[in-house]
């Protein structure tokens, strides 16, 4: 009005990084963007357990608030998708979210509602609802997560799935000393970056895929996360695109 710029604030990282790449230019801190102080999210956190119906379910909730849930369907040999979304608490820590999107890989992507209680770094249980299917779930926090990690211990080769709601194909990505991400698969290549998210054990991710002919993923530019397991030697790579009608999920292991 009258002239006046526009303001837009939020405390999520990927909804940020798609702001930026619109061309809105951050007022924050010159290196972390950040422009005041919130509450802590006190469900933050890496989240371990299993859904009724038999699912290993792998919650990663972040201090923005954003969260990804990672699913293996009973039965199945390998990650079968995620959900990402934002959520609120209350004061009663209810955890709630009615914008989640579940991206089943090589199946589609279903809006998805979750809710129920959680008490903070100890438990979570929940429903979680969509045109996929519904679900409750019981979740044990894993304190793996306050420990923060550094490039040079996620660095190596990881072998795995590679997938999108379209597809899913075997891939092998890199992820060199100075938190470059590249990966090849059939026509295209992947690029990316990873940096250090604050002293947690999570990293901050830009990629996309990339090659004349390739039509994986859209080469557009993701932005998300990766999650290391090390006990496993795992990688989770899990980024929506700017739409949240696609996204790259990578979950792989190094030797």
């Amino acid at each position: 009005m009258g002239g006046a710029p526009n303001h837009r604030y939020t405390t999520n990282r990927v909804i940020f990084n798609e702001m930026k790449a619109a061309g809105w230019i951050f007022e924050g801190n010159g290196n972390t963007g950040a422009f005041a102080c919130v509450p802590v999210f006190d469900a933050q956190g890496f989240w371990n357990g299993a859904t009724a119906t038999g699912a290993a379910l792998y919650g990663i909730v972040l201090d923005d608030a954003s969260y990804y849930f990672v699913y293996v369907l009973r039965g199945s040999n390998s990650f079968d998708g995620f959900v990402y979304g934002t959520a609120t608490t209350t004061a009663s820590k209810q955890f709630n979210s009615t914008d989640g999107r579940n991206y089943a890989l090589a199946v589609g992507v279903a809006s998805t509602t979750l809710a129920g209680p959680y008490v903070p770094k100890t438990s979570m249980t929940g429903s979680v609802s969509s045109t996929l299917g519904n679900d409750t779930y019981m979740l044990t926090y894993n304190p793996s997560y306050d420990q923060p990690i550094t490039v040079a211990s996620i660095v190596g080769t990881y072998s795995g799935t590679l997938g999108t709601a379209d597809a899913i194909v075997n891939a092998v990505i890199s992820i060199s000393s100075n938190g470059l991400l590249s990966g090849t698969f059939f026509d295209c290549s992947l690029a990316g970056a990873v940096t250090p998210r604050g002293s947690v054990a999570v990293f901050d991710l830009l990629v996309a895929t990339q090659g004349d002919a390739c039509t994986f993923g859209g080469k557009i530019q993701h932005s998300g996360i990766v999650a290391y397991d090390s006990s496993a030697k795992r990688i989770f790579v899990l980024a929506p695109n700017p739409g949240r009608n696609n996204a790259v999920m990578f979950v792989g292991t190094k030797p």
